[in-house]
């Protein structure tokens, strides 16, 4: 699995500056099928298959349920349709890859200039956490960046209104998308943004309790409670939170350079990024929660490599390059290695308890 891995990646690396679509379509079905023809890898490969196993044949009986199970309704509809038409669990894996990669091959097309190096970054910074981990939020994230940037270009505020709520009911943290929408559409000044960054800093000196009595206003605070174990004291004296703010002083300079001569894209896009810490910060009293909220915006990451690369500045190119190839390899052997540690735990966790179950039930006889 591994040699498998590093080879796609490799394919990537050596192909950071192609414009070839063939290639570019051979390393989004590679990552597809890393995502789809998998056996027992991610962290969270049995829970889905416990969920899939537990959805219903007919979609109609599916559809009676609470909104708001143990998976969002689009979501079990979704796979209560994959099960009606004779999909299997790996089936149901390829059909949520494929869409989720074809949505980033769509991003990385349209709006890069060099859509292998976007790709490249893709694979090294979020595959192995969301698209082949967490899979709900996974296809909400490769879906709703898309569009997102796709709306705010064409002004169609409509239209990302009902992809927000369309991917709301696949992943519901997808409905802090109209915030990074709304800062890309109305928040021209960077004064705004500035200004939520330090309303975010100033967020921190907030208690455990108060942060708890914010989150349990929102409606649907029962599903950011089932973190409330990762709750505890934020502090900015840590790896994740300084990384993050690297990388958004990064955004910043990326920001100034996109108003001289840049795409005004580029501009929308360095917003939303640097506002993205806004929203990590502010829920920083939950590692789990903040992640996913801010990655909306995070994700972007993507895409800024690229157009700073392209860019004419005092840093030569080819420094620039080494420095993005830099990341890319340290978030690769990261991500690729916290998810195979996770997966051989869960492994464990499972074999501990198919063992552990017997003994104690021969224990009550």
């Amino acid at each position: 699995m591994t040699i498998l891995v590093i080879g796609v990646y490799l394919i990537g690396l050596f192909s950071i500056k192609t414009q070839s679509r063939p290639v570019i379509f051979l390393f989004i079905c590679l990552m597809s099928s890393l995502a789809g023809f998998r056996e027992g890898q991610g962290p969270d490969y049995f829970a889905y298959l416990a969920l899939f196993n537990d959805l219903s044949e007919n979609p109609y009986l599916e559809a009676k349920k609470p909104l708001l199970g143990s998976q969002e309704i689009f979501f079990r509809l979704f796979g209560s349709g994959l099960k009606y038409f004779g999909f299997n669990y790996r089936g149901y894996l390829c059909a949520v890859a494929m869409i989720s990669m074809w949505f980033v091959g769509r991003t990385a097309l349209r709006f890069s200039p060099y859509p292998m190096l976007t790709l490249l970054l893709f694979f090294s910074a979020f595959f192995f956490v969301w698209p082949y981990s967490g899979i709900r939020q996974g296809m909400a994230l490769c879906i709703g960046t898309y569009y997102l940037l796709s709306c705010a270009e064409q002004k169609n505020h409509l239209k990302m209104a009902f992809v927000t709520v369309v991917l709301s009911a696949v992943h519901l943290s997808a409905l802090f998308l109209i915030f990074f929408y709304a800062i890309s559409v109305f928040y021209k000044p960077l004064y705004p943004v500035l200004i939520l960054c330090v309303t975010a800093l100033l967020s921190l000196v907030f208690s455990e309790q108060i942060f708890g009595m914010f989150v349990s206003s929102v409606p649907f605070a029962e599903r950011i409670f089932f973190y409330e174990d990762e709750f505890g004291a934020a502090s900015l004296f840590d790896f994740k939170t300084g990384a993050r703010l690297a990388f958004s002083i990064f955004g910043f300079f990326v920001l100034m350079g996109s108003k001289k001569a840049q795409p005004a894209f580029v501009l929308t896009v360095s917003y939303v990024f640097i506002s993205s810490f806004f929203v990590y910060v502010l829920f920083k009293h939950s590692e789990i929660v903040a992640a996913q909220l801010s990655l909306y915006g995070y994700f972007y990451l993507v895409l800024l490599g690229p157009w700073w690369l392209k860019s004419k500045d005092w840093i030569p190119a080819s420094v620039k390059l080494v420095l993005i190839l830099a990341i890319s390899v340290a978030y690769f052997f990261k991500t690729y290695s916290d998810m195979v540690f996770m997966s051989e735990e869960n492994q464990s966790n499972i074999i501990l308890v198919s063992w552990v179950a017997p003994l104690q039930n021969f224990g009550r006889g």
